[in-house]
Formats: C-alpha cells, structure tokens, sequence
C-alpha cells in the first residue's frame, strides 16, 4: 500500500482515545513488568539486574546472571516476565507511532506538519525498538530455555539486540517529547494571540 495513503487512513481513523488507551496500556504493562516482575527476577537473582534492564551484556555476566536465576527464576523469567514484556514492546510500538502520526497531521491546530517520508520515518524508529526488542525476548527465552549456549554467538546477538532496543528507545521518547512540546508550545501561542 502506497505510504500516502496509509497516512490517510491512519489520520481518518485516529481518535485521541486511541492513543489514551493504548498509553494506558503502556503504563499499566510498564508499571508490571519494572516494579512486580522486574523487582521479583532482580531478588532471584540476588539483586543483580535482569537482562531486560542492562545496557547490554557479556558471556560472563549472563552466565553469571543465570546462574544466580537458579531454575525457579529461569521459571518465573518465562511464565511471568516474558509475556508482558512482549506484550508492552508492542503496544509502545502502537501508542509511540499513534502519537506521532498524530502530533503531524495535517489541518490539526497543534499539529507539526511533516512531509510523508517524515512521518514514516517517525513511525520506523517505534518499529525498529519493538523489533529489537521482540528479538531480545526471543533470544534471551531461548537462553533461558538452554535451547541457546549462554557462550555463543547468539547470546553477544541478544546483547546487541538489548543495546539497539535501548537507543531506539532513545530516540522514540526524544521525538515523542520533541513533538509533544512544539505542539504544547504551539498551541499556548495560538492562545495568547
């Protein structure tokens, strides 16, 4: 399908309860997998922060990491901390792209006009953060799981796959911020004069 016309469809459709809802989601899966997951797999591992949560990670620490885990934390990592954390990736992914394509439509108010390529471009970085991030759980279960040896290739790839989720993160909050506050700026202007 033709970029414009996505755009189109996507600006059509797209209410603000949308984006609430799925921000909503967001907080509520985030809020779960840093403070009830996060927290119980960091204790497990005797205080030592879960892959998720580093900037990346070397053989020796995830071997470290892992065994300190035991098999009732490789366990819990899988039934209770892998689905939300897919589940979140993926609707941040939607809550990111929603906003953005909202704060640049076109004959909004508070919009910030952005040209078609623009805005796919906005959309690609929340994509790019889900897809690293998707990848990370897959082969961080897979770790887990001992499908994966914790001292091959694919470990340094699930390391890589953390640290590119991480700057991907970094850009999405830093458009996203950027946006919302040239909107906000726009919109206090039009107010005062």
């Amino acid at each position: 399908m033709n970029p414009d016309k996505i755009l189109i469809r996507a600006d059509l459709h797209l209410r603000l309860w949308h984006i609430c809802a799925a921000m909503a989601a967001v907080v509520a899966l985030d809020l779960y997998v840093t403070l009830v997951s996060g927290t119980l797999l960091e204790e497990m591992a005797g205080g030592k922060a879960i892959f998720d949560f580093r900037f990346g990670y070397s053989r020796e620490t995830a071997n470290r990491l892992l065994t300190a885990f035991g098999e009732d934390g490789l366990r819990a990592y899988a039934l209770w901390h892998s689905g939300p954390d897919t589940a979140l990736a993926i609707v941040e992914c939607v809550a990111l792209i929603m906003i953005c394509l909202r704060l640049t439509r076109p004959d909004v108010r508070f919009s910030i006009p952005a040209s078609t390529p623009m805005r796919m471009a906005m959309a690609a970085a929340p994509i790019a953060q889900a897809m690293f991030d998707l990848a990370e759980n897959g082969l961080v279960l897979g770790i887990l799981a001992r499908l994966i040896p914790a001292d091959g290739w694919l470990l340094i790839a699930a390391s890589w796959a953390t640290v590119m989720k991480w700057i991907f993160a970094g850009l999405d909050i830093s458009v996203t911020t950027a946006l919302a506050g040239f909107a906000f700026f726009k919109l206090n202007r039009r107010r005062s004069g």
